[in-house]
């Protein structure tokens, strides 16, 4: 049995090389030291990856990807189905998608 005394850390190191030397009942040594890799896998944590909660937009400069780099982590688990809601919000006066009643000259102060 080979035991461990703290947390074996990822993010520390990404594999561990241990010399384990072996002893019978009769704490007989074997003749030779045996070397141990131990790989550690990363924390899975499942659910969108590669998104950001914020973004910048300038108007006028035409399509902006929204996700260019998302993908679904299921940490290797299968998935039956997938429902996903995006919701857009503007920090400033006149929230949301009400600019639409707004004329040109409105929405170039507003902006």
């Amino acid at each position: 049995y080979i035991k461990n005394t703290e947390k074996l850390n990822y993010g520390k190191e990404h594999q561990y090389k241990l010399t384990v030397t072996a002893y019978d009942c009769g704490k007989k040594r074997a003749a030779e030291d045996v070397l141990v890799k131990v790989s550690i896998k990363p924390t899975c944590k499942p659910g969108w990856q590669g998104w950001s909660k914020r973004m910048e937009y300038e108007p006028g400069t035409g399509s902006l990807a929204l996700f260019p780099n998302i993908h679904l982590e299921t940490c290797d688990e299968p998935v039956t189905s997938v429902q996903a809601t995006i919701e857009l919000e503007t920090n400033h006066i006149g929230k949301g998608c009400d600019r639409d009643t707004y004329s040109e000259k409105s929405l170039h102060r507003l902006c």
